[in-house]
């Protein structure tokens, strides 16, 4: 977790932010699914081709299968975007540290 180097330390916060911004946007999209009533989704899924034969009543039951399964999702990627930010914060945190520490010892220059 701690980084030999700034430069480094600087590339690993890089990489965690790509990951937190690519979890917000899961996040998002899974929010979506389960905020969508089942009119919007028996028309999504005609538009798709799937289910033309199906009735309200399994569309209903697909549905709700649908969002409980996006509920599952959405807990899921919050609970990596929680670590990914805690990640962020401890990496942040060392990085502060070593910077104190190199301008607390003396300069070795001649």
């Amino acid at each position: 977790m701690f980084p030999k180097s700034y430069r480094e330390g600087s590339q690993e916060e890089v990489e965690i932010q790509l990951r937190q911004r690519a979890l917000k946007s899961l996040l998002l999209m899974r929010q979506k699914r389960v905020r969508e009533t089942l009119e919007h989704r028996i028309k999504r899924g005609q538009k798709c081709g799937e289910g033309e034969n199906l009735t309200r009543a399994e569309w209903a039951s697909l549905h709700k299968q649908e969002i409980a399964h996006a509920q599952r999702q959405l807990a899921d990627l919050q609970q990596q975007s929680a670590h990914a930010r805690r990640q962020l914060i401890q990496l942040k945190r060392a990085m502060n540290r070593a910077r104190r520490l190199r301008a607390s010892q003396p300069s070795k220059r001649k």
